[in-house]
């Protein structure tokens, strides 16, 4: 079984709600939002944070977020919104699997 919890998500073996997924990236709702529509996306290959994706998954990634925020700003209607990496603990990092918030 992975120990990674956002593997785990990503394999459906913990429920979350899905908002987008393709051969590269998976995006979900965040479970403690900070504000509606907060919304992760992972790359489907575990990476520990940002430093440790592979060159080769990193266009996947960053194409996937910019396709999930479009999405997400379309449909709450938001004016702008953030994208958050945090790296290691010292950073904010909880969990050990890059993931980039898009936050409203």
């Amino acid at each position: 079984m992975d120990k990674c919890l956002f593997c785990r998500i990503r394999n459906r073996k913990i429920p979350s709600l899905c908002v987008y997924e393709d051969k590269m990236v998976y995006a979900f709702l965040d479970i403690n939002p900070v504000n509606e529509g907060h919304t992760l996306v992972i790359p489907k290959v575990h990476a520990a944070d940002f430093l440790s994706i592979t060159p080769s998954e990193l266009p996947g990634l960053i194409w996937g977020v910019q396709k999930v925020a479009a999405a997400v700003q379309k449909g709450t209607r938001a004016d702008g919104f953030n994208l958050i990496v945090n790296n290691f603990r010292a950073a904010g990092q909880l969990v050990d699997h890059v993931h980039i918030h898009i936050i409203l």
